[in-house]
């Protein structure tokens, strides 16, 4: 095969919420929104959380079908390989306790022989957060006398009323002002002209 096995995973983990490995179990995607930690400045980008459930063994043929596709074999040898992978997989977990897959995380047997899976969290998984890292940010801290006086400039700026400005204002309000006035109190008048 030109790639391994878990490789083909990671690759479903990008595009997919569920990626069952047969005989072994599936992997749940759940996506996490952006975080910002206000008191660190750290601020993190979205990703896909994912968890391991060793009771999802059932094929559902989006591995197999993918194999088949990527390495151009049939999917009764796709299915032999991976069905090798697991075996394989599984003997490392019970010979050393411990075992990795590539990019996707650690497995290893607890004392009550129940398989835990911790997240490599150096992938993140999820397509629309691709290219962005953690990135931390400095808080910029300021006097409350800068604030007050930046304050003030921009209300002097909004504010700002000159005598030009008042009297174009009245150039234009003041008839206005006239016409209405006008046409209310000649109603009675524009009202006999309309009807004749």
């Amino acid at each position: 095969m030109k790639n391994s096995i878990d490789y083909y995973i990671s690759q479903l983990l990008y595009k997919n919420e569920c990626v069952i490995v047969m005989n072994f179990g599936g992997f749940i995607c759940s996506n996490i929104s952006a975080n910002l930690n206000q008191n660190t400045g750290a601020l993190t980008p979205p990703k896909k959380s994912i968890l391991f459930n060793s009771q999802l063994k059932e094929n559902d043929g989006l591995l197999i079908n993918y194999i088949a596709q990527s390495e151009k074999i049939s999917q009764k040898d796709a299915k032999i390989n991976l069905l090798n992978f697991v075996d394989q997989s599984l003997q490392n977990l019970n010979k050393f306790k411990s075992f990795r897959f590539e990019k996707i995380g650690l497995f290893t047997l607890n004392a009550d022989g129940n398989i835990i899976f911790t997240q490599d969290l150096k992938a993140n998984y999820n397509l629309d957060a691709f290219g962005f890292q953690d990135m931390i940010f400095n808080k910029i801290k300021r006097d409350s006398s800068e604030i007050i006086e930046e304050s003030l400039r921009l209300i002097k700026k909004k504010n700002n009323f000159t005598t030009k400005r008042l009297l174009k204002a009245a150039a234009i309000i003041i008839p206005l002002i006239g016409i209405s006035f006008l046409s209310i109190t000649q109603e009675d008048r524009i009202n006999n002209i309309y009807t004749q």
